[in-house]
């Protein structure tokens, strides 16, 4: 048994699945179709000879292969054996196909598209109503500073914020300002977009002049990340192809994209201003 672990370059304690993998590697690259030197094919016969073996050892289910002293394909000519870790080869890699395509039907049909295509629906909303948002006015609501700090932080689209809080709104983060601007005038407007009711600036009056407050380290700077990753699932449900990268990408929304959609209009009732056109 050591020497058809060796063949695979494994060692005694490996498991099926990395006989599986191991061979898959090797194969692609001893297989006579695609490697041209003179040993390939007798490499390859023997290879297959070895996982077969080998996965018959390791699965008792399995039909038990006899190894290459006492097998009736020891008196077999180098041709035959060629030929027939041919076939094997080929009908392990129609196998495979055989178990991608169940697997992919899987993931495209039943309960589990029906969840992926809903998902994408509410996420193509949300990212609908984002892109929207960006081409209406605000609207403004009333609020008032009751405390700030010094203290400076780094931020997303602003080098440097500063810590507010606010009477209705919590704490927020802008670009330095005036301090005793705020003690005198504690008045201010958040400019929120007017669909999603997200907050997007401070409008602060001081005397005879607004002065404008950038917001950071909330959602509306992560806003443009925010629409691609809404948009991505969407965009994958057309695609629909068999590949890896569809795979990743279908868990991907599945496992990530929806729960952080459904997250997002959870907070601040964002379904609600979503499902009422921003009017609640």
């Amino acid at each position: 048994m050591k020497e058809h672990y060796d063949n695979l370059g494994l060692p005694l304690l490996a498991t099926q699945s990395d006989v599986k993998r191991a061979y898959r590697k090797l194969a692609m690259k001893l297989h006579p179709d695609k490697n041209s030197h003179p040993e390939a094919a007798n490499l390859f016969a023997n290879l297959q000879e070895s996982y077969a073996i080998l996965m018959a050892h390791l699965d008792p289910k399995r039909p038990k292969a006899q190894s290459r002293s006492n097998s009736i394909r020891h008196d077999k000519t180098k041709d035959d054996k060629i030929k027939e870790a041919r076939k094997r080869y080929e009908n392990q890699k129609r196998r495979e196909q055989l178990s991608n395509d169940r697997y992919f039907h899987d993931l495209t049909n039943g309960k589990k598209w029906k969840i992926y295509k809903t998902g994408s629906i509410i996420c193509a909303l949300v990212f609908f109503f984002l892109l929207t948002d960006t081409f209406l006015p605000h609207i403004y609501e009333q609020d008032q500073f009751i405390g700030w700090s010094h203290k400076e932080k780094g931020g997303i689209a602003l080098n440097f914020v500063h810590p507010i809080l606010l009477e209705k709104n919590g704490e927020m983060h802008i670009e330095k300002g005036i301090y005793s601007d705020f003690h005198a005038f504690p008045k201010a407007y958040i400019a929120k977009s007017r669909l999603l009711h997200i907050p997007m600036e401070i409008a602060h009056p001081v005397q005879n002049k607004i002065k404008v407050y950038k917001l950071d380290l909330c959602f509306s700077a992560f806003l443009p990340y925010a629409m691609l990753l809404f948009a991505f699932p969407s965009l994958l449900f057309y695609y629909r192809k068999k590949s890896p990268s569809f795979v990743f990408s279908y868990l991907l929304s599945l496992y990530v994209i929806f729960p952080i959609t459904t997250i997002f209009l959870l907070l601040d009732n964002r379904w609600l201003h979503l499902l009422t056109l921003g009017f609640l």
